[in-house]
């Protein structure tokens, strides 16, 4: 009857044994399940040695491994499916051929890159101890990074074809954990990894630029190197600073406009936003003059008309709302695949506002408004 009811159905027997899983076959699908399903025992057996060779963990030690590796795997796992294509084996050995999708790891890797040069340039603009990510814990910064990227974002997936080899032990079939499985498993990213860094030099400006607009005043202030831009060695100077570094902060924009790359350097041409001091030097001026032809700026003492003088600039630039757009020209160098951007007073001069020519503007502006008020008496 059985083989009636195949025959109507076009099935023969040869078929259906075709049809119905090895061993091997339904060992590797249990074991790919058990990942699906983020299993930590079945997730640690992938934790090859060379995953850890870094920080000199090997086999025997993998049950000691950190919570953010696991994790980390179990995010990848969140992407695998599978389909089991063919199989062959012996009394001790078998071989499953299995077609897998996982996360495509480029874009993710990228992103990772982004992570971490803006940590590092945080660190180091900032005034930290560590320059490097690497300094601090590689192993469990390598995995914050991993694990904050894709818990808060989704990635493409990929599918690629992979062997898993297993052994028969005492009846039972064991998959052999390797490294080249696990890198399919986790979407290529060790074989991606170790490309070069995909970063360009337009992304590399945007993470040097996305950690200056994060900063705090006092941190830029350092950075910069700025301080007693007016009236030195009074209380108001600081104010001043602080008030100058507000405005760059709250002012401060970007867009890139060219790209020039060469082998071992590029040039990055970028249109900063940024306050201007055409505005503020207008109205200080306006003030300058006004006092002037008061009785106090000769009764005042020099102290006194320095206070009065320092405290009204003050007021203007907190209250300043003027913009200007500067094109700066910023320089990259390569060093071990890494684009690094380089400091110039370029830079400082354009996120001040034109910073180099402000003396010569105020002397301007003040040129204009005198020979104005003498034309009107």
């Amino acid at each position: 009857m059985l083989i009636l009811i195949l025959l109507i159905l076009g099935i023969s027997s040869i078929s259906l044994i075709q049809l119905i899983p090895t061993k091997a076959e339904r060992a590797v699908a249990a074991n790919l399940n058990s990942l699906k399903n983020l299993d930590t025992d079945t997730i640690r057996q992938y934790m090859s040695d060379e995953t850890y060779a870094s920080s000199g963990k090997n086999k025997e030690e993998i049950t000691d491994l950190p919570d953010e590796a696991i994790d980390v795997f179990k995010e990848f796992a969140k992407y695998l499916n599978y389909k089991i294509i063919s199989s062959t084996d012996s009394e001790t050995k078998a071989a499953v051929k299995v077609s897998i999708t996982t996360i495509d790891t480029e874009v993710l890797l990228k992103d990772y890159y982004k992570e971490v040069l803006t940590y590092n340039i945080s660190n180091t603009l900032s005034g930290g101890k560590t320059e490097d990510v690497t300094e601090t814990d590689p192993t469990i910064l390598y995995y914050a990074f991993l694990l904050e990227l894709m818990q808060n974002n989704t990635y493409d997936t990929t599918t690629q074809t992979a062997t898993i080899l297993l052994t028969n032990e005492a009846g039972d079939w064991v998959i052999n954990p390797t490294q080249e499985l696990e890198n399919i498993l986790m979407g290529n990213f060790a074989e991606n990894a170790a490309k070069p860094n995909p970063l360009t030099p337009a992304e590399t400006v945007d993470c040097y630029f996305g950690v200056l607009k994060e900063m705090s005043t006092t941190d830029f202030l350092s950075y910069l190197g700025i301080s007693n831009l007016f009236f030195m060695e009074m209380d108001s100077s600081s104010e001043i600073d602080l008030a100058l570094a507000e405005q760059v902060l709250s002012c401060f924009d970007y867009t890139i406009v060219n790209m020039d790359i060469g082998a071992t350097t590029a040039v990055v041409t970028v249109d900063l936003t940024t306050f201007s001091w055409e505005g503020i030097f207008s109205h200080y001026t306006d003030y300058l003059l006004a006092y002037s032809a008061t009785s106090d700026a000769i009764t005042d003492s020099a102290e006194k008309r320095s206070a009065t003088l320092s405290q009204a600039l003050l007021k203007i630039i907190q209250s300043n709302k003027d913009t200007i757009i500067t094109t700066v020209s910023m320089p990259l160098s390569n060093s071990d695949g890494m684009w690094h951007m380089e400091y110039t007073s370029d830079l400082t001069g354009g996120l001040f506002g034109n910073l180099n020519e402000a003396p010569a503007a105020f002397d301007a502006i003040l040129s204009a408004k005198i020979a104005e008020q003498n034309g009107d008496d």
